[in-house]
């Protein structure tokens, strides 16, 4: 790995974990201040986004990474102009869709008659809201990582503060809902501004033969996105349909997990896949899964410690974050921690980078098939545990199917897909540090000194 690859990597994943950690921030504000009512109606809000936007945005921001580099000119133009259009258009049918359908997603399905509302407005935000989705990917694969991260870090402290700021001074969560309108309209505003100054936009023709090869591409990954976004919520929509709102407040929290922990995989390996299709592409495997375990150990430095002091400490930490309202959450939050040690990479970004995206979708919709069998099964037996138990089980089964199809991909064996030595001696240190760490457990003091207590002691 160059320095300028690992400095871009560092710069990147710096902007997204501070963009993460904002967001995060937020969250905690806003779970304060605001009702369990409240704030299972704003996640439920963003669960309707989240499988929206998974579908009608789907793998167009994804093609970026696998276009883009390859076209120069007119056609680069062209293409960066087609992908706008084609996500501006793709929002302009969710807004359709949300609000004049708004009763009966809330009715039908949320048993929310208030939800309808909030839908209608939330609604007006999508156009602008997948069309601006296609700006990182740009820049990242124009080389301009500092204004990537700039950008992201930004827009996720406006989006995140800004809702909770609304929301804290007008106790209104419609009025919060009316500010991301008004900040997605901005961000479309100034990314339209910067891609016409840098010459990155061109007259609208739509090039035929270069849209079927871009659709061709991310239709796959879309629908493979939609499938994703079923697989991860699956869980969240059963507990949104046969419990109340405050039920899935409280499971919310436990299932998002350390989500900003997941951003690092993610983001490390959007940065490394142009490098990634570049090797593979010449038949250079060995120096590709070079690259791929340099990455996946210094992630594994980070995730399995992680792991392991959250789920030690597992309970303080929840009540110091979110309140005592929330403890019923840390069950959740344990089970779901439990599927953290395989974010050491991502494996969709492989069969990305050998063109294979239907092979994701294919295996996603498994997993789905397989998640909402098992999930209604524990669900009966175990309640709220039984759903979030049944995803990090399929997560794991899903994994061992993605290993199987890089080797036989790449060529590269099953016995050194992974750098197994290194996995497990890292992990092995974590558990070591972790069984130094029950001893905090028994110390009587308020959860904020005891999870410091135990941060310096790990």
């Amino acid at each position: 790995m160059s320095r300028s690859l690992t400095d871009k990597i560092k710069l990147v994943v710096g902007s997204n974990l501070l963009t993460n950690g904002a967001g995060f921030l937020a969250k905690i504000v806003f779970v304060r201040i605001a009702s369990l009512a409240v704030y299972g109606l704003y996640r439920e809000l963003m669960l309707v986004v989240d499988i929206a936007a998974s579908f009608f945005r789907g793998g167009l921001p994804k093609s970026v990474y696998y276009f883009f580099p390859s076209l120069a000119g007119a056609p680069r133009r062209q293409f960066v102009s087609q992908s706008l259009s084609l996500l501006f258009g793709s929002g302009i049918i969710v807004w359709l869709g949300l609000y004049f359908f708004s009763g009966s997603i809330a009715n039908g399905y949320f048993h929310q008659p208030e939800l309808s509302r909030y839908l209608k407005i939330i609604a007006w935000w999508m156009p602008c809201f997948l069309a601006y989705s296609i700006f990182t990917p740009v820049l990242l694969s124009s080389d301009r990582q500092e204004l990537a991260a700039g950008v992201s870090l930004v827009g996720s402290l406006a989006r995140s503060l800004g809702v909770v700021a609304v929301y804290f001074f007008s106790r209104r969560l419609d009025m919060a809902l009316w500010y991301l309108v008004a900040l997605g309209a901005a961000q479309c505003i100034f990314m339209l501004g910067y891609c016409r100054r840098r010459g990155l936009l061109g007259r609208l023709k739509p090039d035929l033969a270069l849209i079927r090869q871009q659709l061709a591409h991310a239709l796959p990954l879309s629908f493979s996105r939609l499938a994703g976004s079923w697989a991860k919520n699956i869980d969240r929509l059963l507990i949104s349909f046969f419990l109340s709102t405050e039920h899935f407040a409280i499971y919310s929290i436990g299932a998002a997990g350390l989500p900003f922990i997941n951003s690092i995989t993610y983001t490390i390996n959007n940065v490394l896949q142009p490098r990634y299709v570049t090797l593979l592409n010449q038949g250079q495997t060995d120096e590709f899964r070079c690259l791929w375990h340099k990455a996946m150990g210094k992630i594994a430095r980070i995730i399995f410690p992680l792991f392991i002091f959250s789920f030690i400490m597992a309970a303080p930490l929840i009540r110091m974050l979110y309140s005592a309202k929330y403890a019923a959450s840390i069950n959740i939050f344990r089970i779901y921690l439990f599927g953290l040690p395989l974010y050491f990479t991502s494996y969709g970004t492989v069969l990305r980078a050998v063109n294979r995206t239907g092979l994701i979708l294919k295996y996603t919709l498994l997993s789905i098939a397989a998640n909402l069998l098992i999930s209604l099964l524990l669900f009966k037996w175990l309640g709220m545990a039984g759903p979030a138990l049944s995803t990090v089980v399929c997560n794991y089964a899903i994994v061992f199917v993605y290993t199987l199809s890089i080797s036989r991909l790449t060529g590269i064996s099953r016995r050194r897909i992974f750098p197994y030595r290194e996995l497990a001696r890292v992990f092995g240190l974590a558990i070591f540090c972790g069984v130094l760490l029950l001893p905090v457990l028994l110390l009587q003091l308020a959860d904020t000194w005891q999870l410091i207590a135990g941060a310096i002691w790990f």
